[in-house]
């Protein structure tokens, strides 16, 4: 079983380490702390990705409706 910390769990993911500390804080990414550090599996990771929602806003599906109350 590979384990991955807080800096190498946040370069498989493309995020920070405050935002990998946040999630898991959080809840939203599962790991174990060990100390100040955070321990992470893969399936921990994968799991993770599965669940994540995209970063920013999400897309509008009408936006004729928009238009029309103009």
């Amino acid at each position: 079983m590979h384990l991955y910390t807080t800096t190498t769990a946040a370069a498989a993911l493309s995020l920070t380490a405050a935002a990998i500390r946040y999630h898991a804080l959080r809840g939203s990414l599962r790991g174990i702390q060990h100390g100040r550090d955070w321990l992470f599996t893969e399936a921990d990771l994968a799991s993770f990705r599965r669940t994540r929602r995209p970063p920013g806003r999400p897309p509008s599906h009408n936006t004729s409706r928009r238009a029309n109350n103009r």
